[in-house]
């Protein structure tokens, strides 16, 4: 049946080709104006599952105290001043009097909640350095505010602008009008850190790669397409064909309301590298069939009905990722599905016509009956197949060397490791961490169960946070603990007794008097196992100290990389398990054969393991971007297998099968490095991770076709094929 529906197909290209092609110009078009709204989304708390606790409880502190994001103003010395009279300690009085005009100006913005710095533990700015420095010294609260050196002091901005990046954008631009009005005395510098910063910045960089990327990825594939099929216009018309079908995406995927994501920036030159396959594939074939009037019909019902096997293995690839719980993985494994559809579509569906269409102007020139590259090749094959005891040798040798590699990998769930680490907002963090102990902020909500305590202002419920802080205080990687109880001893000099509680007020109670939070900096930085170590801890102190009517929930950074980390394991295995049957299963569906499927999806088995083992040795950790490694490769790389076991059940003779295929094969495997090589050239981590990562496994997926899966399907399949 898809035999017969191909033919009609190519039918249609040769007595209408150009109707053909005024129909997808104008469905190019379309999808053009409708890809000019794309949405960019930088907020990494949208990539994780919203029914996740610590995402519910990160929401449930936006709603009752206004934010649960921060920017924070570090406030240094300028050691390059010059200026006379400068400061020389950031406790003197006029940094001080600067901080209270700056949180003034601060506190009138609208998404600002709360804002904090040494001033809320100065019962007044002293008027001497001397005097400021004996008030502080003396203060056990103001001096965790000043670093060892008395170089470098922060305010803490607690907002909510994570749900709305055009909203945080023009937030950050008025924090920085506000710095930069504040006139701040001489020998003093301000910079901007903090999650919220590290957001926007992403948000900049998400554009920037982008473009960058995608105009490095169609120089690259030129380039190879020039070289690979040693002419320059035989390029031209896969280059076409798989920009229709990155267009064709753009423009579906906005209609559908998906955003680019740090996870599917680099779709574009990734449809770039895959979806290109297809297209020299199916314009080798034409040009194989140059003279024959029907041409078209011919490569449909060969070449195209394995591309349509190739393209649905690569659909599974990256459709498994459906199944992740990880919204954003999800993003990554639609847009997959949705290009490769496209780019299937484009190389059936218009790339006939295109050609058929040129070859009214400029006929196309056959390909020779034998080449030199298909001599050489031929003799390649031929004396692999006859030693093909060292070929063998040559798998096994590469799998025990490869082994130990898998102690190296690591998975990373930090955004901030997405960014380029000398950039301004990195540094700036990391500065706040080595001075302060901790940029990162755990939050702890304490809830009580109104049917057993009227309100969170109990003396019981005081003195067991209290006792919970102190636990917490105690953990590794805890720098400072601040909550209701700090604040109370630091007005009242003491916990007030239960008939004063009632009168008190504070921004750390809610409105409903329910709940209080405490914040907890930590110095885990972007370490997953500090990250994971420190998150089971204080859940553990958090169980320790059970009380009826009272519980502990967890919000904050620390805490969304923590789970983070745990989704991504699940998403690996879970993905990765699917693909492989969904692969095998369109295997056996497309061959008929239990036999040839195994042996068609051994060398990318092969391929896997030694890819991974490659990043451990290189020490490349899996991140959010590329979980789906494996289903992806799964995907991707079993297209070169599936084709040669095509041609060779049509030649009905593997060397001519495997001399058809070599060069397209090639070109295709090449195009697919090149695209994914492109990420590399991404100012974001993340990114170019990714592209290290797809081009190590595509370069695997491709020596392992080339060197081992000749050699096992000739014993697998062809000798006993060639004796029937």
């Amino acid at each position: 049946m898809i035999t017969q529906i191909l033919l009609a197909v190519g039918k249609l290209h040769r007595k209408y080709h150009f109707i053909i092609l005024a129909f997808f110009a104008i469905f190019t078009i379309l999808c053009l104006e409708e890809a000019s709204h794309l949405e960019i989304q930088a907020n990494m708390e949208k990539m994780i599952p919203q029914d996740v606790e610590v995402i519910r409880n990160t929401n449930l502190i936006r709603d009752e105290f206004g934010g649960g994001d921060f920017i924070i103003i570090a406030i240094g010395l300028d050691r390059d001043s010059q200026t006379r009279n400068k400061v020389i300690d950031i406790r003197d009085p006029r940094v001080l009097s600067y901080i209270e005009e700056l949180e003034n100006r601060i506190k009138k913005e609208p998404e600002v909640s709360n804002v904090q710095s040494i001033l809320d533990f100065l019962p007044y700015i002293p008027s001497s350095l001397e005097e400021s420095r004996s008030l502080i010294d003396k203060n056990f609260f103001a001096r965790q505010w000043i670093s060892e050196d008395y170089s470098l002091t922060s305010i803490r901005i607690q907002t909510f602008v994570a749900s709305d990046e055009k909203q945080l954008n023009d937030f950050v631009e008025r924090i920085k009008m506000d710095v930069e009005n504040t006139g701040k005395p001489s020998g003093i510098k301000t910079e901007l850190t903090g999650i919220v910063m590290v957001r926007k910045t992403l948000f900049e960089l998400i554009k920037q790669d982008g473009v960058r990327i995608t105009m490095i990825g169609y120089l690259l594939i030129f380039i190879t397409l020039s070289l690979t099929l040693a002419s320059i216009k035989r390029g031209i018309l896969p280059l076409i064909s798989v920009t229709l079908a990155i267009i064709w995406t753009a423009g579906t995927l906005t209609f559908l309301g998906v955003p680019v994501s740090v996870m599917t920036i680099g779709i574009a030159p990734m449809l770039l590298g895959l979806g290109i396959d297809y297209g020299i594939h199916i314009t080798h074939r034409l040009r194989e069939e140059a003279g024959n009037p029907e041409k078209a019909e011919k490569t449909l019902t060969t070449t195209g009905k394995a591309i349509l096997a190739t393209s649905a293995t690569t659909m599974v690839g990256f459709g498994s990722l459906l199944l992740a719980k990880m919204p954003g993985l999800r993003d990554f494994g639609a847009l997959g599905v949705v290009g490769m559809f496209y780019a299937m579509f484009a190389a059936l569906f218009c790339l006939p016509s295109l050609f058929l269409a040129k070859e009214r102007f400029h006929p196309a020139e056959k390909i020779s009956k034998i080449s030199k590259f298909e001599k050489t090749v031929k003799k390649f094959f031929e004396f692999q197949l006859k030693k093909y005891k060292i070929f063998l040798l040559l798998c096994f040798l590469m799998l025990a060397i490869f082994s130990s590699g898998f102690k190296g990998l690591t998975m990373e769930s930090s955004s901030e490791k997405s960014l380029p680490q000398d950039l301004p907002v990195i540094r700036s963090m990391y500065s706040i961490r080595d001075n302060f102990g901790g940029a990162e902020m755990v939050i702890a909500i304490f809830e009580v169960d109104k049917k057993i305590y009227k309100e969170i202002r109990n003396k019981k419920v005081i003195d067991y946070i209290i006792k919970a802080e102190n636990l917490f205080k105690d953990e590794k990687y805890v720098s400072q603990v601040f909550g209701l109880p700090e604040e109370l001893k630091f007005n009242y000099g003491r916990i007030p007794e239960e008939n004063e509680l009632k009168k008190i007020e504070s921004p750390l109670i809610s409105d409903d008097l329910s709940m209080c939070i405490s914040f907890i900096s930590v110095d885990v930085g972007t370490d997953t196992k500090k990250i994971k170590e420190l998150m089971r801890n204080l859940y553990r102190d958090a169980a320790m100290l059970s009380e009826e009517g009272i519980k502990i929930k967890f919000a904050g950074s620390p805490a969304v990389s923590w789970v983070t980390g745990k989704l991504m394991m699940q998403d690996f295995s879970r993905v990765t398990l699917v693909a492989l049957v969904l692969v095998f299963s369109i295997l056996y569906l497309d061959l008929r054969s239990f036999r040839r499927s195994i042996l068609v999806a051994s060398p990318l088995l092969i391929a896997l393991y030694l890819t991974f083992a490659t990043l451990g040795y290189l020490k490349v950790p899996l991140r959010p971007e590329t979980i789906g490694l494996a289903s992806t490769i799964l995907g991707i790389g079993i297209d070169y297998s599936i084709l040669i076991t095509h041609r060779y059940l049509e030649e009905r003779d593997l060397i001519k099968g495997l001399i058809k295929t070599a060069r397209s094969i090639l070109s295709s495997s090449t195009t697919t490095i090149m695209g994914f090589s492109a990420l590399s050239f991404a100012t974001m981590l993340g990114l170019k991770n990714m592209g290290l990562s797809m081009t190590i496994g595509i370069a695997f997926c491709t020596l392992s076709v080339i060197l081992f899966f000749p050699v096992i399907l000739y014993l697998g399949d062809a000798r006993k094929y060639k004796r029937e």
